[in-house]
C-alpha cells in the first residue's frame, strides 16, 4: 500500500507498540498520516515519529475525538472568550466498562502499550490539558489492575500540576460491571464548567448552572468522528498546517504520553494491585497548546 502512487494518506489503528514502526514507513512513503491514539507508547517514539513526519513534509494528526465534541468545543469556545478567566482547577473522568467486545489481548500487556489508562483514559488527560490551556510541569499518581487479572492497568488515579500554578486530576477506571460516566469539571477565575460528554456543557454561576447553547448532539462520537477525518481531509486538500484549533498536534500528543510516563521499579502499596508513581517533573515543552496545529 505504501509503494501505492494513488494512496496519499493512511489512517493507522494498530495496536500501540506498532504506531512508531507504522507511522515512521508511511511517512518516509511520503503518506499523510492520521494516527489514532496514543501516538506510541514512549516519548522516544513519539520522538521518532516526528522527525520522520518533519523529514518527509507529511502532514500528522493524533486523533482525539474530544477536539471534535460539542461538550468540549463548546467549553473552548466560552474560555477562549475569557469570559471565565483561567482554568485554575480541573477534575476529567472516564468511567466505563474494560472488557468490551472488542478487547484483544495486547490491550492487557504492558509491552505492547496496552491498560485503560493508555486505550482509553487517555481521553480523560487530553480533555483536561486542552482546556486548562497549559503546560504540565509535574504528574503523580496510582495504577494498576483492581477488577481484573492482567498485567496492565484497569484502574488509574492522576494528579498534575500545570505551569501556571493550576491543578487537575483524572480518574481512568475500566470497571467490570456498571454504569459509563464520562464527564469533567473545570473551576476558573469566575465560573465553573461541567462538560458531560453524554448531556452537554452546563456554565455555573452565582449558584445556578445553564446550559451551553449547542453543547449537546446524540450519536456525538461518530459525528465527532466525521468531524475529524473531515478535518484531516481538508488539511491536506488545502495544504494547511491547520484546519482549526479545535485539533490535537504531534507535539502535543509527546507531551502527553510524557505525563503518563512512570518508574521502571516503581514502589507498591500493600495491595499489590495497586503501583504508586513518584512525582515526575520535566521542562515545560517548547510548543503551546494555545497555537495547537492539529496537522503538520
Amino acid at each position: 500500500m505504501l509503494d501505492d502512487k494513488e494512496v496519499d494518506a493512511v489512517l493507522i489503528a494498530s495496536p500501540h507498540h506498532l504506531h512508531a514502526e507504522m507511522a515512521i514507513g508511511a511517512a518516509k512513503a511520503g503518506k499523510h498520516i492520521l494516527l489514532e491514539k496514543p501516538m506510541a507508547p514512549t516519548v522516544a517514539a513519539c520522538d521518532a515519529i516526528n522527525a520522520a513526519v518533519a523529514k518527509g513534509g507529511v502532514k500528522l494528526m493524533v486523533a482525539h475525538l474530544m477536539h471534535f465534541a460539542p461538550p468540549c468545543m463548546a467549553a473552548r469556545q466560552i474560555l477562549e472568550e475569557g469570559e471565565l478567566g483561567r482554568p485554575l482547577a480541573g477534575s476529567s473522568w472516564i468511567i466505563k466498562l474494560w472488557m468490551e467486545h472488542n478487547r484483544r489481548d495486547w490491550h492487557l500487556r504492558k509491552a505492547t502499550g496496552g491498560g485503560m489508562l493508555l486505550t482509553a483514559g487517555i481521553h480523560a488527560v487530553d480533555r483536561l490539558v486542552w482546556l486548562m490551556d497549559d503546560d504540565v510541569v509535574s504528574v503523580s499518581g496510582m495504577l494498576g489492575a483492581k477488577f481484573h487479572d492482567q498485567e496492565a492497568d484497569d484502574s488509574a488515579l492522576l494528579g498534575l500540576r500545570f505551569a501556571g500554578g493550576g491543578i487537575g486530576q483524572v480518574q481512568s477506571v475500566g470497571y467490570r460491571t456498571g454504569a459509563t460516566t464520562y464527564a469533567m469539571d473545570l473551576v476558573c477565575e469566575r465560573g465553573t464548567l461541567r462538560i458531560d460528554m453524554d448531556r452537554g456543557t452546563m456554565l455555573g454561576r452565582e449558584t445556578v448552572w445553564t446550559e451551553l447553547p449547542g453543547s449537546f448532539e446524540p450519536n456525538w462520537m461518530h459525528n465527532a468522528l466525521v468531524r475529524e477525518w473531515s478535518a484531516m481531509r481538508d488539511a491536506i486538500a488545502d495544504d494547511t498546517p491547520s484546519a482549526g484549533r479545535r485539533h490535537l498536534c504531534a507535539q502535543d500528543h509527546r507531551h502527553y504520553r510524557g505525563c503518563l510516563r512512570v518508574e521502571r521499579n516503581p514502589p507498591r502499596t500493600r495491595d499489590r494491585r495497586w503501583t504508586l508513581t513518584s512525582t515526575t517533573i520535566w521542562p515545560a515543552c517548547p510548543h503551546t497548546h494555545r497555537a495547537a496545529s492539529g496537522a503538520r
